[in-house]
C-alpha cells in the first residue's frame, strides 16, 4: 500500500503502518521510483539545479526541482539522482512550501506535521535535533529546525528516515541564491543520508 504525505495529514488505511520507506509518497513519487515515471528526460533535465547543485563538493548525487500546477500540497518538489544513472531513480524526495519573511508560521505547520506522523507512526523513532546551521552555509547564519522519523539504527552507513523542518536562510544567503525560507517534508534512504551528512558539503 502507497503512503501520501500531505502538507498537513498522512492519508492512511489506519489498518496498515508501513515499515518501508518507499511505500511513502510526496505528490504521488515515491523513493526507488524513476523520475522517468513523471517527467520526460528534457523536463529533468531543463530543472537541473543549479544553485543547489553548485553547494555540492560531492557530485555522487545531484538535485531537481520541479514545479508543477498538478502539486496538490507543495509549491514544489526537489528530488535527488545518481550522477550518470540512466533510470534516473529516485534516492530523496521533498515538498516544498514556501514562507516568505515568515518563518514563524513555517514553525507551526511543522508542528501539525510532526504532531500527525507522530500519532501514526508510534514504532518510529523520532528526534529533535532542534535548531542548528544549515551545512551549506559556511557563516553558520542559516538556521534549520528539524525532527526525523528513522526507519532503523544509524550503524554508520546511514539510514532510511522521514524529515519534517524549517529552514531560515540568512539574509546574505537569501540575496545570494535567491534562497526564501521553507517547509520541508523529506522522504530518503540510508544511501543519500550518508551523502548528505558526511560527503556532500
Amino acid at each position: 500500500m502507497k503512503i501520501f504525505l500531505t502538507l498537513f495529514v498522512l492519508f492512511f488505511s489506519s489498518l496498515v503502518i508501513a515499515d518501508d520507506i518507499s511505500d511513502y509518497k510526496i505528490e504521488k513519487i515515491s523513493v526507488g521510483d524513476s523520475l522517468l515515471k513523471f517527467y520526460s528526460k528534457t523536463t529533468i533535465k531543463k530543472n537541473f539545479d543549479t544553485e543547489s547543485n553548485k553547494m555540492n563538493k560531492d557530485k555522487t548525487f545531484y538535485s531537481v526541482t520541479i514545479e508543477d500546477k498538478k502539486f496538490e500540497n507543495y509549491d514544489l518538489i526537489q528530488v535527488y539522482l545518481k550522477t550518470n544513472d540512466e533510470d534516473f531513480l529516485i534516492y530523496s524526495i521533498a515538498g516544498v512550501t514556501y514562507f516568505k519573511e515568515d518563518i514563524s508560521k513555517c514553525y507551526s505547520r511543522k508542528d501539525t506535521i510532526v504532531n500527525e506522523i507522530s500519532r501514526i507512526l508510534k514504532n518510529i523513532k523520532k528526534t529533535d535535533y532542534g535548531t542548528y546551521p544549515h551545512g551549506s552555509d559556511p557563516s553558520g547564519k542559516s538556521l534549520v529546525n528539524s525532527i526525523y522519523f528513522d526507519f532503523q539504527d544509524d550503524q554508520g552507513d546511514g539510514m532510511d528516515y522521514i524529515a519534517v523542518g524549517c529552514t531560515d536562510w540568512s539574509v546574505d544567503f537569501e540575496k545570494t541564491y535567491n534562497f526564501n525560507d521553507n517547509l520541508r517534508v523529506v522522504i530518503a534512504n540510508k544511501e543519500f543520508d550518508y551523502w548528505i551528512n558526511n560527503l556532500a558539503y
